[in-house]
Parts: C-alpha cells; sequence; structure tokens
C-alpha cells in the first residue's frame, strides 16, 4: 500500500511540474491535435507505475504518521464519493435513455450511409431522444450510441443533420469515448489536483476542435456552421442536460469555432513533427519516477 501511494503522489508532483509548461506549448503550436494528445499523456502519467526511478532529496515531504493516516483517509473517502458519483450519473442516464429514446429505422439508415463513406465497419446505434440535450456520443453501452434530440432533428436540414453525424461518428472513430473513461477514473482517483480538472477540459476543447475539423474535410463548411448555430439555438431554448462523462457538443469557444471550420484553419491529424514531439514527450515523461528521500 505505501509503494502505490508513494508512486501516486510522485506522479502527482511530476504533473505538476509539467502542466504549466505543457500549457505553454500547446497555446503556442496552436495546433489541437497535438493539444489533445500532450494533455491525454498527462492524464496516463498520473496512472503509470515506476518504470525509471530518480532519487530526490525532499526533507519537508516527509509528515508524521498521524497526518499521513488522516490524509489517506481523506484521499480515499473523496475517492469512493466521486466513484458512487459518477456510478449513479452513468446508470440515471442509461435509464433515461431506456425510457426516453428510441432508434429510428430511417434515421439508422442515414446515419449507416454516413458511415459507409467514412469508412466505419461498424457505427454506433442511434437513438432519437424526446428531450433538450446537445447531440452527444454515448459510449457506456455494449455498443456505442449517437444521442440526438427528436425535435432538433425535424428542425434541421438533411445536409445539416448529416454534418452533425459526422461530427459525432469524429468523436467514435477517434476513440474519444475511451478518453472519458480515462477522465473518469483519474477524476475518481485524483478528485484533489487541478490539473486533472484542467486537463479534462483542454481534452474536450481540443476534441471537439479536431471534430469540426473532420467534418469540414467530408461536408460543406457553410452547412456546418449553420448547423453548430442551429444546435446552439435549439440548447439555448431552455435548460438543457450536461453529460458530463459523454462527448458532447458544447457552446464554448463559438466564434473561435466556426472561424476555423469558414476557414478550415484546424486538422485533426497529427504531423510528423507533431508525432515526433508526442513519442519525445512520452518517451521522457512516462518512465519518469522519482524516489523522495
Amino acid at each position: 500500500m505505501t509503494s502505490v501511494i508513494s508512486t501516486a503522489i510522485s506522479n502527482a508532483l511530476i504533473v505538476t511540474c509539467l502542466a504549466p509548461i505543457v500549457c505553454y506549448g500547446c497555446r503556442r503550436s496552436r495546433c489541437a491535435a497535438l493539444t489533445h494528445s500532450m494533455w491525454i499523456v498527462l492524464l496516463v502519467k498520473f496512472l503509470t507505475p515506476p518504470l525509471l526511478t530518480i532519487p530526490v532529496v525532499l526533507p519537508w515531504l516527509h509528515l508524521s504518521h498521524v497526518l499521513t493516516q488522516q490524509l489517506l483517509i481523506t484521499w480515499a473517502s473523496g475517492t469512493c464519493l466521486m466513484t458512487l458519483i459518477f456510478i449513479r450519473q452513468i446508470i440515471r442516464f442509461r435509464q433515461i435513455l431506456a425510457t426516453r429514446s428510441l432508434i429510428d429505422p430511417t434515421a439508422t439508415r442515414e446515419l449507416e450511409e454516413i458511415g459507409q463513406r467514412l469508412g466505419v465497419s461498424k457505427a454506433p446505434q442511434l437513438r432519437l431522444f424526446d428531450g433538450r440535450v446537445s447531440p452527444l456520443l454515448w459510449g457506456w453501452g455494449l455498443r456505442n450510441a449517437i444521442v440526438f434530440p427528436r425535435s432538433l432533428w425535424e428542425r434541421l436540414s438533411l445536409q445539416e443533420r448529416r454534418s452533425l453525424l459526422t461530427h459525432e461518428l469524429g468523436h467514435h472513430i477517434r476513440g474519444d469515448h475511451y478518453v472519458r473513461m480515462l477522465e473518469i477514473v483519474c477524476m475518481c482517483v485524483y478528485w484533489w489536483h487541478p490539473v486533472v480538472w484542467c486537463a479534462r477540459y483542454r481534452i474536450e476543447e481540443a476534441e471537439e476542435t479536431c471534430c469540426d475539423a473532420f467534418v469540414v474535410r467530408h461536408e460543406p463548411s457553410r452547412t456546418y456552421a449553420n448547423a453548430i448555430m442551429a444546435t446552439l439555438d435549439f440548447i439555448s431554448e431552455s435548460p438543457c442536460k450536461t453529460v458530463t462523462y459523454a462527448s458532447q457538443l458544447a457552446p464554448a469557444s463559438l466564434q473561435k469555432r466556426l472561424t476555423a471550420v469558414m476557414l478550415r484553419s484546424q486538422s485533426e491529424r497529427l504531423s510528423r513533427i507533431g508525432w515526433l514531439t508526442l513519442f519525445v514527450f512520452c518517451l521522457l515523461l512516462l518512465p519518469l519516477h522519482p524516489v523522495f528521500l
């Protein structure tokens, strides 16, 4: 148990030191794909076992036995509480989906046609939801599902619907639902660490930009921009349910997103330099494990 706690604290301190560097580097690069990857690596570092130990002398880190026990009890209690909250939310939303959404054959055929065009061998289910929620990719089941509000589906044109479905399929192809799982594990274990919550925000913001770039590579940019505006108008008419554990269209940075869509100024793929930067970053960061003396 002591070694596990020591590893967790070491990883947390390393991430704390590197987070400002990653934040600065991502802002300088202005590449959403690289930003997405670098912040994911930081989250993975929270959970990696020790591979390369480096002795570090930190006398102030040695705490009394009583204080250590109190901190561990607080940490474990917070982890249990966060885990129960997420489990309850996931179960509750699954129940809501079961009672308030249906698989429409016509909409499903439309999604399958788009999936075939994009090379998706097995497209997610498409569930039309009777309620006010932003279109999202739900990855907490035996099969992924795209949840689309029925009233929004009926007010959009065919091309606008196709562009939004392409966006959600982009999340599916990229495997963003697995990133949601990583985020939740990190939030449950490191609920007290601000970098976890900052990384979650940066990752999801970069995901939306990457999926926007994916859409405009396959659909007209103006049609997609109109679909985004119609969706934001729809979810702003009354309080909209936010599903924090799903890949969901968010109204943040609207002007920036629309500008990028119209100018096609982003790419959802890493360049060769981006892959090299990511490889070096992983090689230097993930094996590192300081041992405090």
